[in-house]
């Protein structure tokens, strides 16, 4: 419970200055232990701040990656574009070139040139005419061959590049959500702390507010006790036959004052400006 400064200001009550004395230890304590919770309520909102910044920057290198791998997918979109397009044209060639090719494999065909060469060759062979038609029709179909078995290995290669390819960008595909499920997620987390950052400075508000009442209640009390010295002395001063009593009474509240403010500082605590002087000057 916050102490309490009684309004007697009359020199000739012993208890009054122990009372203040005990209020302004009191409020000293409740200020300190204000004065922690504020400092614990600084500390989280620092933590809250933090957390905030760091959502926030990874929240900005998750938007950056989007904008390279959206980069990386029309890249490969463009090439698998140009794939399609090459796989479409040599299955066209080859409908059209296939229905031509003559019966036989590549190594029949020439088989059958070589043979038609040696005729051509021989001396004995009188038509070379049409065998040289013939050989010319022969090599027509053997390149014919060749460039649809060149064809066909392309086309292989081609649907593995289109494959490869589509699994990059499925992969690139699934990157890109991931990263956005995250930026979703940073988002909702940071509305949640920056809820519980608002709460605890609405509470540091009210810690301010009870702080400052505190203080003021302190400053209350010494004002108080400086003036009780002051009208002391006066009293001292003015009733001569009570010289002694009235000294003795405010010796013994000021050594009391004295012992518990060294005691305080042998403990560690924090010392008021009052405590402070009543250590170091002489009685």
């Amino acid at each position: 419970m916050t102490a309490t400064i009684p309004h007697n200001n009359s020199p000739n009550t012993g208890n009054q200055w122990a009372d203040l004395v005990a209020n302004k230890r009191q409020f000293a304590k409740e200020l300190r232990e204000i004065t922690d919770k504020i400092v614990e309520a600084d500390n989280t909102i620092s933590d809250y701040e933090q957390n905030i910044k760091t959502k926030k920057n990874e929240t900005k290198d998750c938007l950056h990656k989007i904008i390279l791998f959206k980069e990386d997918l029309r890249n490969f979109n463009s090439e698998l574009l140009a794939v399609s397009d090459k796989i479409s044209q040599s299955k066209g060639f080859l409908s059209v070139v296939e229905k031509r090719l003559p019966r036989g494999d590549e190594a029949e065909l020439i088989e059958n040139m070589s043979k038609l060469k040696e005729k051509i060759d021989s001396p004995d062979f009188q038509s070379k005419n049409d065998m040289l038609e013939q050989y010319r029709k022969a090599s027509m179909n053997l390149e014919a061959v060749k460039a649809v078995r060149t064809v066909r290995e392309q086309i292989t290669k081609l649907v593995d590049d289109s494959k490869n390819l589509s699994n990059k960008i499925m992969k690139i595909e699934a990157e890109v959500i991931s990263l956005e499920a995250r930026i979703s997620q940073n988002q909702v987390a940071i509305e949640k702390i920056s809820f519980s950052k608002n709460s605890i400075q609405e509470k540091r508000e009210t810690l301010m507010a009870e702080y400052n009442n505190v203080l003021s209640s302190l400053d209350g009390v010494n004002k108080k006790l400086d003036l009780m010295a002051t009208d002391r002395k006066k009293f001292s001063a003015t009733k001569q036959g009570g010289y002694y009593s009235s000294r003795d009474e405010y010796e013994s509240s000021m050594i009391e004052f004295k012992q518990s403010a060294e005691r305080k500082m042998k403990a560690g605590e924090k010392l008021t400006l009052d405590e402070l002087r009543i250590i170091f000057q002489e009685n």
